[in-house]
């Protein structure tokens, strides 16, 4: 999509088109969401379970832009379908975040959640955060929806409280190792970028 932006191949613009339905086609119309396969999350439930990830909230990007791009609703309607239930299912009420929620495969009903690649579940892993951060900040720039702004907020208002005084933070913000816990850098940028983008919306 961005080869395209940037040289008007149409080429590109067909693959990138193609990436998107195959995104689309991932998404499971009882949970609502976009739906990954783990296998290590099977055994957890003792059969094989549907997974989402707080990530795929920056990959929505790719559904925003076709949906622009084809002049199609199906795309931007399941990117908000999958906001909305990311924000209702992996957003903790104090504004950290899980990283990934398990669901029946058949049914779409919620079985558990946690984090691969955190400290523990019951942790914040920071870059889940700040993908987080940016998916919400990017679906508040397309949208203009309220409930998205304040989750840009909420979960942006988490990080700045766990966040170090030099605003790179630990791997996971609760890492019992901290403060001598490793650091993140890569959370850093994707937090600035999405802050950039929601500054720029919201100059207040």
């Amino acid at each position: 999509a961005l080869g395209y932006q940037i040289t008007g191949d149409d080429i590109l613009r067909d693959i990138a088109l193609r990436a998107a339905d195959r995104m689309l086609s991932f998404m499971h119309p009882q949970a609502d969401l976009i739906c990954c396969v783990y296998p290590q999350r099977a055994d957890l439930y003792g059969r094989i379970v549907g997974s989402s990830i707080i990530d795929v909230m920056a990959n929505l990007q790719l559904l925003w832009w076709a949906s622009t791009e084809s002049r199609q609703s199906p795309y931007a309607e399941a990117a908000i379908r999958h906001a909305e239930r990311t924000l209702d299912l992996l957003v903790r009420p104090d504004g950290s975040s899980f990283q990934v929620v398990d669901f029946d495969l058949q049914t779409g009903q919620v079985l558990g959640r946690g984090t691969i690649h955190g400290f523990d579940d019951n942790t914040c892993w920071s870059r889940g955060q700040a993908w987080g951060i940016y998916g919400f900040a990017l679906a508040a720039h397309v949208t203009g929806a309220p409930r998205f702004v304040q989750a840009t907020r909420h979960l942006s208002d988490y990080y700045l409280k766990k966040v170090p005084g030099d605003k790179v933070p630990y791997w996971d913000f609760e890492d019992p190792a901290i403060p001598k816990a490793v650091r993140d850098s890569s959370a850093a940028a994707i937090t600035c970028a999405a802050w950039l983008l929601y500054c720029a919306d919201t100059p207040s």
